[in-house]
């Protein structure tokens, strides 16, 4: 830029010249422009050279520009003075600094390029101008005709939201009314179809979470409380069912020719064995359980791995209808027979036929070998049973006495003694040394189809086509009850450990349900030593606090809800009669007359209030004491220290105060006595805001508030539990009366949708609080009068316990309840079903994942 200058150069071009002599600076020219270019040779030249340095560092930026200037000119002109090339925006405004800067010195060319460029930019922007003044012009006009359009579309916009309004009303009648219908349906088929009802519920809960859903879905569970699960996956009846000792696999057969190895307890098949092509007539596992046969009617007996379905052998038959198996107890042979009366022994390991005779004239419906393998009884449809050596198949003696087709056979576990049943509806009990009938048993009311022993022999097990399981005293010779089939299906085959029953009939699943009533949803956590008056659960939600007492043992329990495990805390002299939590701390208080803090396990301190105390209540900072003189002690708590000091006496009661509650904002205080009196507080201020006389008649038991805190729950002697509105203290719709003896305690779920009440009739109810009505049937595991219940902090859970120490768990998340009902049914919708049920206005919401446990196969 030295030579840019239109000027005389000389003295430059000396001046430079006499540098470069020193080699100073260097000279060159630039390769494209051709331009003589001056460059400094030493570096040490800057920085000895302090005025050039002060030059360089105040005007570097702008020789940066000038240069870029340069080169923006340049291509300018290279290009016949397009417009395009000209600069705009920052980049023009950088250029522009240059008119001002005296270091800067712009020749003809830079000049002519940079005044182009600002003459441009003024002209576009004189054009946005005008522009914006004619989009002005045209908004007015726009804003006018926009004012009255605006006012005709908040009329069509408000037309619009009822509309809306209206049809949301309308599908949320629709939706209660969809799910009404299905809960209605699922009640309709509790009996007949459990597993249909179970959907049906599942489907009515997940249309709309109404107090018919749920006590619909909730009752279909309770009135089945044997079943435990459905294996889906035969497409017609099932005619044979077969377990391992172990428990762990499954075999079953039925009329679709199929043989279904199952997974007893994930509840899914293995593999499905498909070469038979009639009905499978029986299955059997080996004794050590590794391998499984099946028979069916096409005369074909299969031998199959019990680990993963391979099949072993395929043992083609020829004669009649394949019915009964056996393997003897060293699982070495396998007794197969038919309906020609034949009986082949074939060998496991080869699969080859090794033995066959003749049993019967007739066909052969039973087989059995005894423990001891000397054995084979055959039980035939000339109404005779025969027992036959092994060692030689020679017939030993036969057993006469049934009055039509011997159907089923077992042995007793000591080989001693054989049960049969018949078509005849009898089952006899044989002496197998001398051949004498020692009992029969006589309650079926359809042929005998299965009999099996228990593991001691005590027991006998007969099923049939009547849908009854009988079970017998051996010993004693006589019964021991009876129960139907789930859905009162005939049953054709089953399987017994004693207790689990899993069998097969006339519907498309087998089912696995036990002997004994099984509450679904409650579970017996431990035992106290004496009475439990009072529990809590800490604020983790796995530890349940339990005290309580009436002769020695006055201690705190604290149980792990999860393992069973507990710890004890010792401090009480006197019945503990109160438990509540705040914050992180545990409070207890007692007729000791002991206010105590606890941190866990460890005691952080305790207080002694002169006179007993029958009640307490806690938020989290502030205690409340009900006492045996009447008064109420208010404590508050010093979050620093741990400590709590007494902060007032409310005196209003002339009784004993038996239950106390805190509004959830802990503004109120509600406190009941001996006598049936409520009264309603002013926390704050201590003030007694109003006292109603004889709420409860014989006295008050317990108070809650429904979480919003509009609605104060009260319970007491009387057998009632009443609504208060908290607001103007007056008594709320009809008193409930389902308990039939004194209500002992109360308490909300978290959402406030579920209470749950516990009584002197050993029921504990749980409550939709939407309508007030109870969901379900009682829960009944308690066998002494129920104390005090209380929720988990996560709502999922009940904790009940007792007057003689019995702390009992209840399962009572929704979410829990639709689990345990999926893993039961096991399957979604079939075709039928969904034809008879839904439509396109009413579609299938799948409510179990999954669905068949064999899909399409």
């Amino acid at each position: 830029d030295l030579f840019a200058s239109e000027e005389d150069v000389s003295p430059v071009r000396e001046t430079v010249d006499a540098f470069a002599d020193f080699r100073l600076l260097t000279t060159a020219s630039d390769p494209e422009t051709r331009r003589p270019t001056v460059e400094i040779a030493h570096e040490a030249l800057i920085r000895r050279w302090k005025r050039l340095q002060d030059w360089l560092n105040a005007n570097r930026d702008a020789l940066r520009t000038q240069a870029r200037l340069s080169i923006a000119t340049q291509q300018w002109l290279e290009n016949s003075m397009d417009e395009s090339f000209l600069a705009t925006g920052a980049r023009l405004a950088a250029f522009r600094e240059l008119l001002d800067n005296e270091i800067a010195s712009l020749n003809t060319s830079e000049q002519a390029y940079l005044q182009t460029s600002i003459n441009q930019q003024t002209e576009l922007e004189w054009a946005r101008l005008r522009r914006f003044r004619r989009v002005l012009a045209l908004a007015i006009v726009a804003m006018a005709a926009a004012v009255l359009a605006a006012s005709f579309w908040v009329q069509a916009e408000v037309a619009r939201n009822v509309a809306v309004q209206e049809r949301d009303r309308a599908d949320d009648a629709a939706a209660v009314a969809r799910a009404g219908e299905l809960a209605a349906s699922a009640a309709l088929r509790t009996e007949d179809s459990p597993d249909l009802a179970l959907l049906l519920g599942l489907e009515a809960l997940a249309v709309r979470d109404i107090y018919e859903s749920r006590n619909g879905l909730l009752s279909v569970l309770q009135s089945n409380p044997r079943l435990e699960a459905f294996y889906n996956g035969h497409r017609d009846n099932v005619r044979a069912v077969a377990v391992n000792d172990d428990q762990t696999r499954m075999v079953s057969g039925g009329r679709d020719t199929r043989v279904i190895l199952w997974d007893l307890q994930t509840r899914q098949a293995i593999a499905i064995l498909t070469q038979h092509e009639g009905i499978v007539r029986d299955v059997a596992f080996s004794p050590d359980g590794s391998s499984f046969a099946s028979i069916g009617e096409d005369g074909r007996v299969l031998i199959a791995s019990s680990e993963d379905g391979t099949l072993y052998h395929n043992v083609p038959w020829e004669g009649e209808v394949g019915w009964a198996l056996s393997f003897d107890p060293s699982g070495e042979q396998l007794a197969a027979a038919d309906t020609d009366g034949m009986v082949r022994i074939i060998n496991v390991e080869t699969g080859e036929i090794s033995d066959e005779f003749r049993a019967h004239d007739e066909p052969v419906y039973a087989l059995a070998f005894s423990p001891d393998g000397e054995w084979l009884a055959t039980g035939s449809q000339d109404e005779t049973i025969a027992l036959w050596d092994t060692a030689t198949w020679e017939r030993v003696r036969t057993l006469e006495g049934h009055e039509n087709w011997v159907m089923a056979l077992a042995f007793s576990p000591d080989g001693t003694q054989l049960a049969s049943g018949s078509n005849d509806t009898v089952v006899r009990l044989w002496d197998v040394q001398t051949g004498e009938l020692l009992a029969n048993f006589s309650g079926h009311r359809g042929a005998v189809r299965r009999v099996a022993f228990d593991e001691a022999g005590r027991a006998l097990l007969t099923g049939g086509a009547d849908a009854i399981f009988l079970l017998w005293d051996v010993s004693g010779r006589q019964s021991l009850g009876g129960i139907r089939s789930v859905g009162n299906v005939p049953i054709y085959d089953f399987a017994w450990n004693g207790n689990d029953l899993t069998f097969g009939g006339d519907l498309h699943a087998v089912i696995r349900m036990s002997i004994t009533a099984q509450d679904r949803f409650g579970a017996v956590l431990g035992q106290q030593a004496e009475g439990i008056n009072s529990l809590a659960y800490l604020p983790d939600g796995q530890h349940i606090a339990s005290a309580g007492g009436n002769e020695s043992s006055f201690d705190i329990t604290l149980w792990d809800s999860s393992s069973e495990e507990s710890d004890v805390l010792v401090l009480h002299t006197g019945s503990v009669t109160g438990l509540a939590t705040s914050g992180d701390l545990l409070l207890s208080a007692g007729v000791d007359q002991r206010f105590a803090i606890w941190r866990g396990s460890e005691l952080v301190t305790s207080y002694s209030v002169g006179n007993s105390i029958f009640s307490l209540a806690a938020n989290d900072d502030t205690a409340a004491l009900g006492l045996n003189n009447g008064a109420i002690q208010i404590w508050r708590r010093d979050a620093e220290s741990d400590q709590w000091t007494e902060a007032a006496t409310l005196n209003g009661h002339s009784q004993r105060v038996t239950s106390l509650a805190f509004s959830p904002d802990g503004s109120q205080l509600a406190s009941g006595d001996a006598e049936g009196s409520l009264v309603f507080w002013d926390v704050a201020s201590g003030d007694m805001l109003v006292a109603i006389d004889g709420a409860h008649l014989g006295g008050l038991e317990a108070l809650a508030y429904v979480p919003d805190g509009g609605v104060l729950v009260s319970s007491g002697r009387d057998a009632l539990i009443r609504r208060w509105d908290t607001t103007d203290y007056v008594s709320i719709g009809e008193p409930m009366d389902e308990h039939t003896a004194r209500v002992t305690s109360l308490a909300f779920s978290p959402d406030g949708s579920m209470m749950v009440s516990g009584s002197y009739d050993n029921h504990v109810l749980l409550w939709d609080t939407a309508q007030w009505r109870t969901l379900g049937q009682p829960f009944a595991l308690h066998e002494s009068f129920i104390s005090d219940v209380v929720f988990s902090p996560d709502g999922t859970q009940v904790a009940s316990g007792d007057l003689d120490g019995t702390l009992v768990l209840w399962r009572t998340g929704i979410d829990e309840w639709s689990r345990v009902a999926c893993a039961i049914v096991n399957r979604n919708f079939n075709p039928t079903e969904m034809q008879q049920y839904f439509s396109e206005i009413f579609p299938l919401v799948e409510v179990c994942e999954g669905g068949d446990s064999v899909g399409t196969q």
